[in-house]
Order: C-alpha cells, then sequence, then structure tokens
C-alpha cells in the first residue's frame, strides 16, 4: 500500500521514478519480479515508463525482454525510441537466440501505425543488422503496413462513432432543480 502511494506521489519527477525504481526490495523469484513490472508498468507516465526501461537495462536479460511488451502496450512509440536508442545492448543479449530476436524485433515494432514509421523502421534494420532476428522485423514490417491500412479503412467508421457518442452524450441537460 505504501508503495502505490509512492508511486501516486511520484507524478512526472524522473529522478523518483528512479529513485523508486533503485530502492525495489531485491526480488529473487521471476514470477514476482515480472508482477511488480507489470504493475509498475501499468501506467501512462512516459516518464516512469522511460525510466522503468532504463532500470530493465541493468537488470538480466530475462527483465529486458519482459519489460519490453509491457511498455509498448502503453506507449509504442516512447518503446521504439528506446529499443533504438538501446539496440546494442538488445542485440549483444539476444542478438544470437534466433527466436528471442525475432520476438523482441516484432514486438518492438507490431504496434507502430504510420508511413513514417513503416519507413524509419525499414531504414534502421537496412543500417542495423538484426542478426537472427530477421523473421521479426519482416513480421513487425508487416504488422505497421496492416496498421496502416485498418487506420485508412476505418477512420471514418471512427470518427463517425466519436462524433455520433458525443453529440448523443452532450445533449442531456442536467436535471432542473427546484429552488
Amino acid at each position: 500500500m505504501v508503495f502505490l502511494q509512492k508511486l501516486r506521489l511520484a507524478g512526472t519527477d524522473r529522478s523518483y521514478w528512479e529513485e523508486l525504481l533503485k530502492n525495489l526490495p531485491f526480488i529473487t523469484e521471476p514470477d514476482q519480479l515480472t508482477t511488480t513490472y507489470k504493475i509498475l508498468a501499468s501506467t501512462n507516465n512516459s516518464t516512469a515508463l522511460r525510466s522503468l526501461l532504463r532500470q530493465s537495462m541493468n537488470a538480466s536479460p530475462e527483465v529486458m525482454r519482459d519489460i519490453l511488451p509491457l511498455v509498448v502496450k502503453q506507449d509504442p512509440l516512447l518503446a521504439w525510441e528506446f529499443f533504438k536508442q538501446n539496440y546494442d545492448q538488445y542485440f549483444e543479449a539476444y542478438g544470437e537466440s534466433q527466436f528471442i530476436m525475432a520476438y523482441v524485433l516484432k514486438t518492438v515494432t507490431q504496434n507502430l501505425d504510420s508511413r513514417d514509421l513503416y519507413v524509419e523502421v525499414k531504414q534502421f534494420f537496412q543500417d542495423n543488422s538484426s542478426g537472427t532476428g530477421t523473421p521479426g522485423v519482416t513480421a513487425g514490417l508487416e504488422r505497421i503496413n496492416s496498421n496502416i491500412r485498418w487506420k485508412q479503412n476505418h477512420r471514418h467508421s471512427c470518427r463517425s462513432f466519436f462524433y455520433t457518442f458525443a453529440r448523443k452524450h452532450s445533449r442531456k441537460a442536467p436535471a432542473a432543480v427546484d429552488p
């Protein structure tokens, strides 16, 4: 409970988040560690997510691998930018392991959804070896294309839905109160 209070107080103060992460109890069981990181990653606070990613780089390769998809769910662009900046460490940890490297590369790219990001990902892996993770890059690029097509095909339906929803709910006038 105290830990959750500290998380709430942390706000966007980067140093506070980093200190909080450094002072996590030493957890030796992988399941408990994963659960703790899942709780920490369930925020939309980009400062906290960035700190969590930085902290994971000092942990075991398993933690590095497990944190990335948690952050991707909250902020795919933040995860992609962090991954690019720290690619050498990820490559060193997983470059020789085909299935893990492919998983990491697919995970970090599959939620991106713009033509610019597609080009950026493609260029990044032309300039940097994907090692044994080439299938992950291919799958990630296919997924980005699929996301782009979905947005193009459904944007009018989504806009119409939200417009109708907003109009419908904004028309409800508050009940009159008799003086």
